[in-house]
């Protein structure tokens, strides 16, 4: 279940919508079929963007996951949930 409040930052600093920071992303990673270069054009737009395997965390609260099958090839953006801090 997905809260409602979930904020990230956009470059510069402003608050938006988790849901924004999703299609923003993907948009931006959309039309490349290679991960190193999808980090790229992330951080040219300002983002923080950290590349394991085939999965591109961005702002520490999306996954950007690259698949491909057949040929073809296609990208997974998806909210992940904050980790819980206990003191």
């Amino acid at each position: 279940m997905r809260a409602q409040h979930v904020e990230s930052r956009q470059p510069g600093g402003a608050e938006m919508p988790i849901d924004n920071l999703t299609d923003r992303v993907s948009e931006l990673v959309s039309e490349t079929p290679l991960v190193g270069h999808a980090v790229n054009v992330l951080r040219k737009a300002g983002y923080q963007a950290v590349l394991a395997g085939n999965r591109i965390t961005v702002e520490d609260s999306l996954i950007a996951a690259y698949t491909s099958a057949n040929g073809q090839f296609w990208w997974d953006v998806y909210e992940i949930a904050p980790m819980a801090v206990t003191r």
